[in-house]
């Protein structure tokens, strides 16, 4: 049921996944793909410098709101992540999400979860996506 509601999202965000577009859609130009390009000014994508920009929670856009599901919070968590080009603090991670109650209690347990299954690593305070 959760996978049919995020496929008709997407679909209403134009995002349409054909299993076989060549039969499907068969008239659909491919998109390009917009790539990230490295200017060696030590700035991200948004301009703003490095980690300090990522640790006080500016430059994060829009807070994602906080799943229900234990499955989908590890998800999300890893996704931030590995969005990520540098570490984050726990409180950067944080701001990156929305929600009541007391979720940001679970936060740690699953960054730790993560850091153990090889999907994120810590830097001393921060965690940041596995390279693989």
């Amino acid at each position: 049921m959760l996978l049919n509601a995020e496929r008709a999202a997407e679909e209403a965000r134009g995002l349409v996944r054909w299993l076989r577009p060549e039969f499907q859609n068969p008239g659909a130009q491919p998109r390009p793909e917009q790539v990230e390009i490295d200017t060696g000014d030590g700035t991200d994508a948004t301009g703003e410098e490095g980690t300090d920009a990522d640790s006080s929670g500016q430059g994060a856009g829009k807070a994602r709101h906080w799943p229900k599901d234990a499955v989908e919070q590890v998800r999300a968590v890893a996704e931030v992540l590995s969005a990520s080009p540098h570490p984050l603090s726990l409180d950067a991670i944080a701001a990156r999400f929305s929600g009541r109650g007391p979720w940001k209690k679970r936060l740690p347990q699953l960054l730790d979860m993560l850091v153990a299954l090889g999907r994120a690593r810590r830097d001393g305070d921060a965690y940041g996506a596995a390279s693989n």
